[in-house]
């Protein structure tokens, strides 16, 4: 693991890489041994730093790809009929789209493994709405054809035209 050098609270203000501390005696700092006080502030400095370390390892999710055939036929199911904003279009292969604050991309594959049901899948795409039976009937007007609930009725599941799997749900009654 690397972490970043500091500038410690020495008298010569120089940087103090941790290579430069013996932690069993006292911190050897600008050529001098530091009294226990200056040790103490010192092994804080070290502390702090190999938090702000681990604090940087952390992740996040970032955006979701959506394998399709062809992203500038699967546009128009994402943007027409589930609702998602269209926000650019890469060099007419690569679909950039956001639904609330979650970016997606769909992008070309020659993946043509479908599976019949929702569980058979690898991976499912669950989105909310608070009324579910109002949405309901809003995306089956646009085109959407749901299939067998999954697991009880409060989990409507559906395929986009390549066979990738979304289930649409309450999140108060899930």
């Amino acid at each position: 693991m690397t972490f970043r050098p500091f500038v410690s609270s020495n008298f010569s203000n120089e940087i103090i890489e941790y290579g430069d501390v013996d932690l069993k005696s006292r911190a050897k700092v600008g050529g001098f041994l530091a009294e226990p006080l200056q040790q103490r502030a010192f092994s804080i400095l070290l502390l702090s730093n190999f938090l702000y370390s681990l604090r940087m390892a952390e992740m996040k999710s970032g955006h979701i790809e959506i394998f399709v055939s062809d992203p500038m036929k699967a546009r128009g199911f994402y943007v027409d009929v589930l609702g998602f904003t269209l926000v650019q279009i890469q060099g007419d292969q690569f679909v950039w789209l956001t639904l609330e604050d979650q970016s997606f991309l769909l992008r070309p594959s020659k993946n043509q493994n479908r599976v019949e049901f929702y569980d058979q899948s690898k991976i499912g795409l669950v989105l909310y709405t608070e009324n579910l039976k109002e949405k309901r009937a809003e995306l089956e007007s646009r085109g959407l054809k749901f299939e067998d609930p999954d697991m009880f009725e409060g989990c409507l599941t559906f395929q986009d035209p390549d066979g990738n799997w979304f289930q649409l749900v309450d999140p108060n009654n899930h």
